[in-house]
């Protein structure tokens, strides 16, 4: 082999080092990425912000009432809904009632929250006297409930009496959506399943913040050429 042959390879060898030494070197002077801080609790979907604070927390009693801050009937029918939601587990038969102000030893749902909020969004607070869940609207209430109900002991979905302390602890949460559209999927076309099955599908999909529910009703078949269809619930 000549020399001049000999230069050529050695010069390409370097060209071919320099961009991968120059990636290793950037890979190596990169910043470390830090672990987001641990959560105070395990709430799903993750709220923006969440915070443990110091004292005793919120046990409800037989006394306890949900007292929604609004004569508006979509909140009171959130309160309505928080009432049947706890009921089997605890044995409680909890009030809901209308007031001007939030009243102790009450969990407090209160839809005229700032408009920032947005739709959904909403703050739940929490201590020795009670909850309070903010929102502006019905509808972040009710995404406030379902962060409340996580709150709970795990025994509170029990369909059945129980026995144990129901407290909620002391916490400030603040949360909204960073997605409008939060979906799931239930393709009923290739099986089907019963309508309190698909009733209970819906629900636990809405205790985790999705926003809309796809079905899939009928799907394209070789011998009928029947096209899909689906339906959506908001």
């Amino acid at each position: 082999m000549s020399r001049l042959h000999r230069r050529g390879r050695r010069l390409a060898a370097v060209a071919l080092t320099l961009p991968l030494t120059a990636t290793v070197t950037q890979a190596v002077a990169a910043p470390p990425v830090r672990a987001p801080a641990p959560s105070p609790y395990a709430l799903v979907p993750l709220p923006v912000s969440q915070q443990a604070v110091n004292g005793p927390g919120f046990t409800l009693t037989p006394r306890t009432r949900i007292s929604v801050l609004s004569d508006d009937s979509r909140a009171i029918g959130v309160g309505t809904y928080l009432s049947g939601l706890l009921a089997p587990a605890t044995g409680y038969d909890l009030r809901v009632v209308k007031d001007r102000n939030a009243p102790g030893n009450a969990i407090v749902l209160d839809p005229d929250g700032p408009k920032s909020l947005g739709a959904e969004g909403y703050t739940l607070t929490s201590g020795k006297g009670g909850v309070v869940v903010k929102a502006h609207g019905a509808e972040g209430l009710f995404r406030g409930v379902q962060t409340l109900r996580q709150l709970l002991p795990a025994a509170v979905e029990s369909r059945t009496e129980r026995s144990g302390s129901w407290t909620v602890p002391p916490a400030k949460i603040s949360d909204s959506p960073r997605y409008e559209y939060r979906g799931v999927m239930l393709d009923v076309a290739r099986r089907f399943f019963p309508v309190g099955q698909v009733k209970r599908y819906i629900d636990e999909a809405a205790a985790t913040a999705a926003s809309t529910t796809n079905g899939a009703a009928a799907t394209q078949q070789p011998d009928t050429g029947s096209a899909l269809q689906q339906w959506t619930i908001d």
